[in-house]
């Protein structure tokens, strides 16, 4: 088991690097015998968006429903996904110790960028502690939705928060931050403001079968509220099946499933994704159900691939609506995104994109709303 453990730990924690990282080359050195290694990448955004300005990357609430009155077409570069990385490994007398530290620019405002940390980690013999991607996803559909745009779609896999992770073998369990990535309570017409009394619980398996990778993930969590007059909790919990596909040497098929009650932001930008409210009828804490899908295909074509993608997240906001912890014309109920590129390498060092997004926001009340994003990029690996 030791010996699993350890090889365990060490797949982790490269399988994770692999992940975050998307330019391969780096400058390495070594100090004493600890391998240190720094990448990463500059890259630069040009954007139009032909209705809603939505953003440095697609926030999807801010897609203007029909009727409203939105300033059409907007142009924005930036260069704020650009993001450096530091790791380290260093050889013990029972496993290699991993340590990661990455930063990008989306810290601060849009006219003021500031360094954001995105991972910062150690792994050892099977126990990673620090702040990486929820164990609730896997590597399996995480780069699915390749895209020039930087927001994952909707339904898709969500973000990165602070964790103690134990994996043996294909199996990985971990106590994560609870108001991160799941976040609390709708804070409604009282304020009433979130507790974190417990942290979330994540457990993950995932294995291959022929050519198909996949996993399964569960979420168990705790939400609660406490001001003095209402004090009430409820269990949260949540599934998560993906899987990708090759077909020959040419073509990936990737996918993620998820659903859950009161699962919050572990569905990338789920309408619910605070994950419960308070009914003020009977000051009782009430979850949220929710749902979210995505579906890609990428398709190797000449110096690049072709990739085609599909998502939507959607919460059931009826019972919110009705007990007033939110107002039907702004409780956000669905959300979908398409995309279509083509990404391309003309040398290894030089990735080129560009990008055409179709985003929808739906609200309670009935309203919709549509905005088309046209997007390219040009990155520099170091």
């Amino acid at each position: 088991m030791l010996k699993n453990n350890k090889i365990a730990g060490s797949c982790l924690a490269l399988t994770i690097f692999a992940l975050s990282n998307q330019s391969v080359h780096a400058f390495e050195f070594k100090a004493g015998d600890t391998d240190v290694n720094i990448s990463g990448y500059v890259k630069l955004d040009a954007i139009y968006d032909v209705d809603a300005d939505i953003g440095d990357f697609a926030i999807l609430p801010r897609v203007g429903l029909d009727g409203s009155n939105v300033a059409e077409g907007h142009s924005n570069l930036h260069a704020r996904q650009s993001r450096i990385r530091l790791s380290t490994r260093t050889p013990t007398s029972d496993d290699t110790l991993v340590t990661v530290f990455e930063w990008d620019m989306y810290g601060g405002e849009s006219n003021s960028p500031q360094p954001r940390l995105r991972h910062a980690y150690g792994s050892w013999n099977g126990v990673l502690a620090g702040q990486t991607w929820t164990n609730f996803i896997s590597d399996r559909a995480l780069g699915q939705m390749r895209k020039v745009n930087f927001l994952p779609e909707p339904g898709a896999n969500p973000g990165r928060q602070a964790q103690l992770r134990y994996t043996a073998g294909a199996f990985s369990v971990a106590l994560e931050d609870p108001l991160n990535v799941g976040r609390g309570v709708v804070s409604g017409p009282s304020g009433l403001p979130a507790k974190a009394g417990l942290p979330d619980v994540t457990a993950r398996y995932q294995s291959k079968v022929g050519s198909l990778n996949y996993a399964v993930a569960g979420l168990v969590r705790e939400l609660s509220v406490d001001n003095g007059t209402v004090d009430d909790s409820a269990t949260g919990w949540g599934v998560n099946l993906e899987g990708a596909l090759a077909v020959g040497t040419n073509v990936t098929l990737r996918g993620t499933v998820k659903y859950g009650d009161g699962i919050g932001g572990y569905i990338e930008s789920s309408p619910g994704a605070t994950g419960a409210y308070v009914d003020p009828a009977n000051n009782s804490l009430e979850l949220i159900e929710q749902f979210g899908a995505s579906a890609s295909v990428a398709v190797k074509a000449g110096p690049g691939a072709v990739n085609i993608g599909h998502a939507f997240a959607s919460a059931d906001m009826d019972d919110a609506v009705s007990a007033g912890a939110v107002q039907a014309n702004i409780a956000n109920e669905k959300y979908q995104s398409t995309h279509v590129n083509y990404i391309w390498s003309p040398t290894s060092r030089v990735t080129y994109g560009v990008e055409v997004g179709y985003h929808t926001r739906k609200v309670q009340s009935g309203l919709d709303g549509s905005a088309t994003r046209l997007q390219a990029m040009v990155q520099f690996g170091f």
